[in-house]
């Protein structure tokens, strides 16, 4: 490829793929390579009618385009019914909190923090968590995953949890959240809200 096409991609701000629009120059500069580990060494080129990623410290090659997405997902209890899951499909801030009025179910809602009517009902009555009990801040990363001759890009959503200051407190695996302060959530790391209490809700934080 001629240095101009090169210098054309490089230019380039902002790419589709699959729907989701990166910055291309901020993608190259943060993405790793899983097969050397070295960060910011891929360059942009282009193969017929696809444009491949190369790494410039080992021969690993991928196709730039979003193949996979990964929602996790929020997996509450609930005794004896079936668990209540929620798909983290969006990107921005959620608040977990009691509903304002007399029947004290645990809602899931997005936007303001203020508005305690709205958003997804569990049906998990428990009059021991806050009615603005924790937020789950989703954002999302680019990974890269070897496969065949090319390998692909997957986004994956990544979650941080704080609790609100809360009256009975939040833990993650049993370590209590210090208020107001970003823990990021793992793969099977277990939530409970008010913990301590005859009622501690238990959520579980699932990848995949």
């Amino acid at each position: 490829m001629s240095g101009n096409q090169k210098q054309d991609l490089h230019q380039e701000h902002n790419s589709i793929m699959g729907g989701y629009e990166i910055s291309t120059e901020l993608f190259l500069k943060e993405i790793e390579c899983p097969v050397c580990h070295s960060k910011g060494q891929f360059n942009l080129e282009k193969l017929g009618d696809i444009q491949i990623l190369k790494c410039r410290a080992c021969p690993a090659k991928y196709e730039f385009a979003i193949k996979t997405k990964i929602f996790p997902k929020l997996v509450f209890d609930r005794g004896e019914r079936e668990p209540f899951s929620y798909e983290l499909t969006m990107n921005g801030d959620l608040i977990i909190g009691r509903d304002a009025d007399d029947y004290d179910y645990i809602k899931i809602r997005i936007g303001p923090v203020h508005d305690l009517h709205s958003g997804e009902n569990t049906y998990i009555r428990n009059p021991f968590v806050s009615r603005k009990h924790v937020m789950v801040v989703i954002d999302e990363e680019y990974k890269l995953v070897g496969g065949g001759e090319l390998g692909k890009i997957v986004v994956k959503k990544k979650c941080f949890i704080k609790d609100l200051g809360s009256t009975f407190g939040t833990s993650v695996n049993n370590v209590l959240l210090e208020p107001n302060k970003l823990r990021e959530l793992k793969g099977d790391d277990k939530i409970a809200l008010s913990p301590n209490t005859e009622l501690p809700q238990l959520i579980v934080f699932k990848e995949v």
